[in-house]
């Protein structure tokens, strides 16, 4: 069982493939009746829309082997697209001033900077276009060498950040795109360290608050109502994930472990999208288009992978916790979002890549000028 977020999707050329002769709300249509089909993912939510408007189509169960269906209200786990969330909260900060995007871990955590000067020049910026230089940790192999943390959450993921520091730099930073856990780590404490705020009331105050999203922190299956199950494939078995440990430990958190419905994660995306087309004040329009510009060629942007479709930029994410999956991506220009978020992790899932694709694909109908 994988117990960390899954990396984006690596950056390339323009993907070329055949513009499907249907709509958004088509192809989402017949994607849901695939899915609801499909014995090998016991429940999922997908929606296709617009700054103006959503379509969220969801089913399943909540348990392999029970009759218990969700609700428009379960949540699930969206792993690593959750990293998008973290650069949002230091955006929002960055417009009010409070921390820019372009601060650095010496003049966030001078301390930690004169314990690690090789690390003292990293900014904000490079820690989410993940072009800081530190290793990634996206396996569990690699996380098994992270030493146990104890004492409270906010205790645990300052000595993360710590101990990832003293990690030895991959690349120098702001020279190449590397995908990193380890860099969400340090650059989530970054934001608790510099506005004296723990990393869950950052996201509430600055991303669920103000867009009314159904969201916390942690596991579904721990939460309150008839909340989804996590699973992953064992042989050709779908089994529900009841270990006691979750998939994604407390230190990790940063990196992505935010739970949430269907709607608040249509929500959130819409919010996403009208901002980088300058029809919302939640973020501020030209931080919103440097969140989604990537910081270099063939680079990633800030909690986003880059790429073009059929002639079109597309701000995308893949993440998972082993258990969940989740798939989303939005293009200005089209004025369009699409996501797919399951309860199981591994190939089941991955079916939903190629129709995250094909809508993202079709034609823009209505350009914007």
């Amino acid at each position: 069982m994988l117990c960390a977020s899954t990396a984006t999707l690596a950056n390339g050329p323009a993907a070329e493939v055949e513009r499907p002769s249907t709509t958004p709300e088509g192809l989402a249509s017949a994607f849901a009746t695939q899915l609801s089909e499909d014995p090998d993912v016991p429940a999922f939510a997908i929606a296709v829309g617009s700054c103006k408007s959503i379509d969220v189509q969801m089913g399943g169960l909540r348990k392999v082997g029970g009759e218990q269906q969700i609700g428009s209200s379960a949540r699930f786990n969206i792993g690593s697209n959750a990293k998008s969330m973290l650069a949002t909260v230091a955006a929002r900060l960055h417009d009010r001033g409070v921390l820019s995007l372009d601060s650095t871990v010496e003049e966030i955590w001078p301390e930690a900077a004169q314990k690690h000067p090789d690390k003292a020049d990293i900014t904000l910026a490079q820690l989410f276009a993940h072009s800081s230089g530190m290793p990634a940790f996206d396996k569990g192999s690699d996380l098994e060498r992270v030493p146990p943390f104890e004492g409270a959450k906010q205790e645990i993921r300052r000595a993360a950040a710590e101990w990832f520091l003293m990690q030895p730099l991959e690349t120098t930073p702001g020279e190449a795109t590397s995908y990193s856990n380890a860099g969400y780590v340090i650059a989530g404490y970054l934001l608790e360290h510099g506005t004296g705020t723990p990393l869950e009331t950052l996201l509430e105050a600055e991303v669920f608050e103000p867009l009314a999203l159904d969201a916390s922190l942690g596991e579904p299956r721990h939460m309150t109502g008839a909340q989804p199950w996590g699973h992953y494939v064992s042989g050709d078995v779908v089994v529900a994930y009841e270990e006691a440990d979750p998939p994604i430990p407390p230190f990790l958190e940063a990196a992505g472990n935010v739970s949430l419905s269907p709607l608040a994660y249509a929500r959130y995306l819409q919010a996403q999208l009208c901002a980088l087309n300058g029809e919302s004040d939640f973020i501020a329009p030209d931080t919103a288009r440097r969140l989604h510009r990537p910081t270099k060629e063939g680079g990633s942007a800030l909690g986003w992978g880059v790429t073009e479709l059929n002639g079109a930029p597309v701000s995308f994410h893949v993440g998972g916790t082993g258990d969940f999956t989740a798939y989303a991506a939005l293009s200005g220009p089209l004025d369009r979002l699409a996501f797919a978020i399951l309860n199981v992790g591994g190939a089941p899932a991955q079916q939903s890549l190629q129709w995250l694709i094909e809508v993202m694909s079709l034609p823009d109908t209505e350009a914007r000028q």
